[in-house]
């Protein structure tokens, strides 16, 4: 099966790879339907649930919602290098890598800072937060602007647990190692309706509008990533399959359906210092766990 889903990968790429990049709508300056590579991964990976490259491009941090271990990947084959325990087991849920330090956020808040990874000295430290299980946080990012990181929540918009008609972001400082009890960002149907109505109705959009006038508000963030040349934030949605663009006052920029062949499960999203994106996927159903990489497209 695993082959097989190659193989239909790699028909697609050469079909797509005939159009030119000219010929195409590109938003946020990536080409959607033609990504850059595709990685199936070892079985090892098929919960992944976060992502992150380190500072110098060499490594690709990944963290999956069952053991307490982090996995650097090679960036260029993706094949597994080294397993770094750090906690007990655990519903893990994002990965970041700022400075010489990574950290891994749970999905009730809790975060783990691991400094000195890899090396005789590495010591981890447990960071409570003001956030709940409740709050389902299922991204992690780093804003160098703040020097925080980014808490993206699944469920409610406010400690403690609130409404779920909003989706809020929290930031933990990395100075004061303490959250701000207001959220950093806000996204609700109203925003989002703001966005579809400055959309010309193409037919690209007519899903995604479907999708937004079930009674629900169906954006659920599964990972969260600063772009590191721009500075706008990215935000995966499981629900839909879709991929949020923002600016840093909350307004957003783009909405984009991810196409399904790549993206089954969309679970945790990084950058390079390039610009390019990655988006990893659990495993499901018969479709493996993989990882697809967009090209920054320099206007």
């Amino acid at each position: 099966m695993k082959n097989n889903f190659l193989f239909a990968l790699s028909l697609l790429l050469s079909l797509l790879g005939g159009k030119s990049l000219s010929a195409q709508k590109n938003p946020a300056n990536y080409n959607w339907l033609h990504p850059e590579k595709v990685w199936v991964l070892e079985d090892t990976l098929n919960e992944i649930s976060g992502l992150s490259m380190t500072a110098d491009n060499a490594h690709l941090l990944e963290v999956e919602d069952e053991t307490g271990n982090v996995y650097q990947l090679n960036p260029t084959t993706m094949t597994l290098q080294t397993s770094v325990p750090f906690w007990k087991e655990g519903d893990y849920e994002g990965v970041e890598a700022v400075g010489d330090s990574w950290y891994v956020v749970k999905n009730t808040g809790t975060i783990y800072a691991i400094h000195h990874p890899c090396t005789p000295q590495q010591e981890t430290i447990k960071y409570n937060t003001l956030l709940t299980d409740h709050s389902d946080v299922e991204g992690l990012g780093y804003d160098p602007i703040r020097h925080a990181l980014l808490l993206a929540c699944k469920a409610s918009s406010t400690v403690g647990g609130g409404s779920t008609e909003e989706r809020a972001v929290f930031a933990f400082n990395l100075s004061t190692h303490t959250l701000d009890t207001v959220p950093f960002l806000v996204f609700n149907q109203a925003a989002v309706q703001a966005y579809l109505d400055t959309c010309a109705q193409k037919p690209a959009m007519e899903k995604i509008n479907e999708i937004f006038s079930e009674e629900a508000f169906s954006f659920h963030p599964t990972a969260i990533a600063v772009h590191p040349l721009n500075g706008h934030l990215y935000l995966s949605s499981s629900k839909g399959n879709l991929l949020f663009v923002a600016n840093r006052e909350g307004h957003i920029l783009h909405i984009i359906k991810l196409p399904k062949t790549f993206h089954r499960q969309p679970e945790g999203i990084c950058f390079d210092n390039h610009g390019n994106l990655y988006i990893s996927n659990e495993k499901r159903k018969d479709n493996p766990a993989c990882i697809v990489m967009y090209r920054y497209l320099v206007e």
